[in-house]
């Protein structure tokens, strides 16, 4: 409540005392000073409504939007006005119903205005705002060409921007099955050895590759250079996700489940040369498990393991479901 008065009594002091009257806009500055917000918002709008062209126009929308208790209210709210915003103001305003919706979850049309707000007042694009819609529409299923985000990598970035950039681009390299183009960016990174989310990018792709040996030398630089980094708590299971909204991939366990089929152990490294090319026939996704002198294939698909099995037993393999990693 200290905050919200702080952040009225400003509102009050620079936009509407130098035009002291009693109108809507007065009055509702009033209610608001004395935390009558639910009496202050009708005002407010009313304001709006009547005073299109006046120059504070945006500033008091934004404002009156930050008030509203509601965050579905406030999309609905910043919608009446949309076709009211001047040029110069578009670019903030659009930004704003972007931040909302994926306050809301709701990725696509977060995606979507986030999109329309990467384009400057001048036509240029603000690369910032771009990386997030490319990353937002990726999560719906759209995967970006490089192209874009070498664009988005070779423009001027603060450090931070440039990294989630590389590890985005790290990651479509990985979907399309590169995974050492994936790596090779990685290591070859000015900033590799100041951001921990770095070297969580690596610890993946060395998870897919089983490859025991380069995790076992991430972790050990994650402790010693990074111990109280958000990626080194997510590699020893101290939490199960990464918190923030601007990550470059959000795990959603929800809707993407990957179920493993364990379809032979072999010995003979000719079976398993064999076995490997039946399955790439297929386009099955699979990888090894070494266990002394036996190599274990496993299956893997983003669907039910009953659904992976069927799918396999019409071609002619069969297996069970194992726990992995």
């Amino acid at each position: 409540m200290r905050i919200l008065k702080t952040v009225s009594l400003i509102f009050f002091t620079f936009i509407i005392s130098p035009y002291v009257r009693a109108d809507n806009l007065y009055d509702a500055s009033l209610f608001e000073r004395d935390g009558r917000i639910e009496d202050a918002i009708p005002l407010y709008d009313q304001w709006l409504k009547d005073n299109i062209d006046d120059e504070r126009f945006s500033e008091v929308l934004f404002h009156c939007a930050s008030i509203i208790p509601s965050i579905e209210k406030t999309i609905q709210f910043l919608f009446t006005f949309e076709n009211n915003i001047k040029e110069r103001d578009k670019q903030n305003y659009y930004l704003r119903i972007a931040q909302i919706y994926e306050l809301l979850f709701r990725t696509s049309e977060a995606s979507i205005y986030y999109g329309i707000a990467s384009t400057k007042i001048d036509g240029h694009r603000d690369y910032e705002i771009y990386l997030k819609h490319l990353q937002l529409e990726y999560q719906t299923g759209l995967v970006p060409d490089l192209k874009e985000i070498n664009n988005i990598l070779l423009s001027n970035l603060p450090p931070n921007v440039h990294v989630d950039a590389l590890i985005f681009k790290s990651e479509i390299m990985k979907y399309n099955g590169d995974l050492t183009g994936s790596e090779s960016i990685l290591l070859r990174s000015e900033y590799r050895n100041s951001f921990p989310e770095i070297y969580y990018a690596l610890w993946e792709i060395y998870l897919l590759q089983n490859d025991f040996t380069e995790i076992q030398k991430i972790v050990k630089i994650l402790n010693a250079d990074f111990p109280h980094s958000v990626e080194l708590a997510i590699i020893e299971g101290d939490i199960t996700e990464l918190p923030r909204l601007s990550d470059y991939f959000i795990k959603n366990k929800q809707s993407v489940q990957l179920s493993y089929i364990q379809i032979g152990t072999f010995s003979n490294p000719e079976n398993v040369r064999m076995q490997s090319e039946l399955l790439k026939q297929y386009n099955f996704d699979f990888f090894y498990i070494e266990e002394g002198i036996s190599t274990k294939i496993v299956v893997r698909a983003d669907s039910l393991p009953e659904e992976l099995l069927l799918k396999l037993k019409s071609k002619g393999f069969d297996g069970f479901k194992i726990n992995y990693p």
